[in-house]
């Protein structure tokens, strides 16, 4: 249900991101997590968008190694 929370859609609040989740999970009969919320959200998204701009910097071709715990 995360993955598919429309993350290149930068207009979305951190609620309105948690309102789809919720939606998504119970579309899909998923029990939603209590430690997602709107808060989580936007942390997620304010990697992801840092991510995107190292990305950027690595045109034309490169490489970038994540670490994740």
């Amino acid at each position: 249900a995360l993955a598919g929370l429309s993350w290149q859609i930068r207009e979305l609040t951190p609620a309105d991101r948690y309102a789809f989740f919720l939606t998504s999970c119970e579309k899909l009969s998923l029990e939603a997590r209590a430690d997602v919320t709107a808060d989580s959200l936007a942390a997620v998204e304010h990697r992801i968008n840092e991510l995107r701009a190292q990305w950027r910097g690595l045109l034309p071709k490169g490489t970038m190694e994540l670490t994740f715990a």
